[in-house]
């Protein structure tokens, strides 16, 4: 399988996790030891393995997408490959009733080694994180995507 097979397939059960909580369904995709990079500040961190891989994304999922109504995703780009690596751009459009849509801009890398994720990131720039900054001030709408 090839990097963006094993994103693809990732992400579909992602999903799935993201709509019941049931994250046992992921951790086939994931070495041991793999690792969860969060890179934009003041959000950046690092989790390693699993189980702290999937509590950061679910706090963080808890404190943000799930405050919302909505959540279209979309790609913003082609999947680019080199050997055993994988790196797609993406937006995410959040909706909450009476207030403006929020999107959320990003880029997501993940190494694959024997089949698995060995490392996964995702990375937001600052202007991403400005963005939020000021649609929370213009909405009066709190959202925390910290996942430590």
């Amino acid at each position: 399988m090839t990097p963006t097979d094993v994103f693809i397939q990732y992400a579909g059960e992602f999903e799935k996790s993201y709509q019941d909580n049931n994250w046992q369904r992921l951790y086939g995709f994931f070495h041991d030891d793999a690792t969860y990079t969060i890179i934009g500040e003041p959000y950046s961190c690092c989790l390693t393995g699993p189980e702290a891989i999937f509590k950061g994304m679910q706090k963080s999922l808890d404190g943000m997408d799930r405050r919302f109504d909505s959540r279209d995703i979309a790609l913003d780009g082609e999947f680019q490959e080199e050997g055993d690596d994988m790196t797609v751009s993406w937006r995410v459009t959040y909706g909450k009733q009476g207030l403006s849509d929020f999107v959320l801009a990003g880029t997501s890398r993940m190494t694959v080694s024997d089949g698995k994720i060995a490392a996964l990131s995702d990375q937001f720039p600052a202007e991403s994180v400005q963005a939020m900054q000021d649609w929370m001030a213009k909405n009066a709408f709190e959202i925390d995507p910290s996942y430590t």
